[in-house]
């Protein structure tokens, strides 16, 4: 059963941090407050020093080394099903995009003034790798989730964890690749624009184009029908 515990200060004031029936008992004993970043904590006396307690490092026992990270991301929502003891690095995979420092509403996304289209890139080992360019910004989304829940599994923060891709291929720009566009080429004997895709280690030919455009336009057509969700992109005329 699920109890609540009011919190009390300026950013505690109408709040209660929710916490399991059977840590209530011990919890409810002190006085608990809320900080600036939302967590619930208690001030204590030692040795005539002034310490601080937070709510979650008293209801489960976390090494000095690791942190506590809150799965729904509700800092105070401290019952033990959502909680679980993590490293820096992982509890900071859980955070949603800082939308005053994006110009997408989605984790992982970005617009791309001079392609005018959506980049999804993903962090790996500190450094930043390209995804793709997207007309769709939700696709460019999901195209993150796919990578951020490989990359880092349950601790990912998902824009749509409820539509994770059942698989990608991230394409690849060759660098005998005359357009500038995944999967798309152009056929000098022909005289057209031509576009491939992959999927599943298959190359497989959507057509070929008069006007570059035009084959983006149906690479993208059928990376949507494919995958409603990606595809790697190579080939020959």
């Amino acid at each position: 059963m699920v109890k609540e515990i009011p919190l009390y200060g300026k950013n505690g004031e109408g709040k209660f941090a929710l916490v399991d029936d059977d840590d209530y008992e011990k919890l409810s004993k002190h006085r608990w407050f809320a900080n600036n970043h939302g967590y619930a904590l208690r001030t204590y006396m030692e040795s005539r020093r002034q310490y601080k307690a937070f709510m979650h490092r008293e209801i489960i026992d976390v090494p000095a080394d690791m942190v506590t990270d809150h799965i729904n991301r509700d800092k105070l929502d401290n019952r033990k099903s959502n909680l679980r003891i993590a490293t820096r690095a992982q509890n900071n995979y859980n955070v949603p995009t800082r939308q005053k420092q994006t110009t997408s509403i989605y984790k992982g996304v970005t617009w791309s003034n001079r392609d005018q289209k959506w980049q999804s890139s993903i962090v790996m080992n500190g450094k930043k790798n390209h995804l793709g360019y997207f007309s769709d910004e939700t696709f460019a989304a999901r195209v993150y989730d796919y990578f951020a829940y490989k990359m880092y599994g349950e601790f990912a923060y998902l824009n749509f964890p409820d539509k994770l891709l059942g698989s990608y291929e991230k394409p690849l720009l060759r660098s005998s690749n005359s357009s500038g566009h995944e999967g798309i080429s152009w056929c000098k004997d022909r005289e057209k624009w031509a576009a491939y895709i992959r999927k599943d280690g298959k190359r497989i030919f959507i057509g070929r184009f008069k006007e570059k455009q035009e084959a983006i336009d149906a690479y993208e057509r059928k990376q949507h029908e494919l995958f409603n969700d990606g595809g790697q992109a190579y080939g020959k005329c």
